[in-house]
């Protein structure tokens, strides 16, 4: 991908210029770029932007065999984008900058930008899961179900548990038995033709060696609102069962947010604000407990 007003025509020749399949043209000089459409049958297809950056001595651009163009100005009928395929490499040249398109009646800049990268041969959804588990304190012999939060589309399951049995599991809804005391860790790992993603917790389910009657699974918090946009609260069921720790992951397992909680806190506060929308796993931990929850932002 390259940008730049004067590279296609009035800035030396260069060999990268040679291998874009396209011509700056001179046009533009008395009439620059304003309401730029994305020509049908062409990835840029559907989308209308109106152009407010930098267009000075700004080139128009000529698509040379076998390039097409993307982007053509509604009034003058001059391109501005152009792709090029050429079987072995691909690229986009543009003559407008791309932090001055402002969408009009049309998907936002995000959307331009995944167009360009697909076009460009990157996969903006990438394979990707985390999980949860239906319990994470529980008594000897009781069972625990699991449950796959994935983007994409996985063709295979593969889990592994730390102290459960079976130790591993293949398919997406495994159920595992617990019949040993202490604190286990669980892995899943997904695949999609030869794309794969594996996703772990630490120290995710404490087996106790209850006495008498088994407990039932206990759930420690909720999240509201859930789905949520700004904000969302943790809430504890529990006084006793402080939270010393929470944790955010996306889909991709990354940790967008950690952090230290103060004693005594019974309700915390989490930013959502800056997370793009989509589903995120929080994990909480307290001294002998941990829990999860799937968290949804709109």
């Amino acid at each position: 991908y390259l940008e730049g007003g004067a590279f296609f025509k009035q800035d030396p020749a260069t060999m990268l210029r040679g291998r874009l399949g396209v011509q700056g043209m001179s046009q533009a000089f008395q009439s620059p770029a304003d309401t730029l459409v994305g020509i049908a049958g062409s990835p840029a297809e559907g989308i209308q932007l109106d152009y407010r950056g930098d267009w000075k001595l700004g080139e128009n651009l000529l698509a040379l065999e076998p390039a097409l163009p993307w982007f053509r100005d509604k009034n003058s009928g001059l391109d501005f984008a152009v792709a090029l395929d050429s079987g072995y490499y691909r690229t986009i040249s543009s003559s407008v900058e791309f932090g001055g398109t402002f969408m009009f009646e049309s998907p936002g800049r995000p959307e331009l930008m995944r167009r360009y990268l697909e076009f460009l041969g990157y996969k903006t959804a990438p394979l990707s899961v985390v999980f949860t588990a239906s319990s994470t304190k529980i008594c000897k012999g009781a069972t625990v179900s699991f449950e796959p939060v994935c983007n994409g589309s996985p063709t295979s399951y593969q889990w592994s548990f730390e102290g459960g049995t079976p130790a591993s599991w293949e398919g997406p809804l495994p159920v595992i038995l617990y019949e040993t005391t202490g604190t286990f860790s669980a892995s899943l790992t997904v695949t999609e033709g030869t794309d794969s993603n594996t996703f772990s917790l630490t120290d995710l389910i404490t087996v106790d060696n209850c006495i008498g009657i088994p407990e039932l699974a206990v759930q420690y918090f909720r999240l509201f609102p859930n789905p949520a946009t700004d904000l969302v609260y943790i809430e504890l069921f529990n006084a006793n069962n402080q939270i010393s720790e929470v944790t955010v992951a996306d889909l991709q397992g990354r940790v967008l947010l950690q952090k230290t909680v103060p004693e005594d806190n019974l309700r915390i506060t989490i930013p959502t604000n800056r997370f793009a929308p989509g589903i995120y796993l929080v994990v909480a931990k307290g001294e002998g407990w941990s829990g999860s929850a799937k968290l949804v932002i709109y």
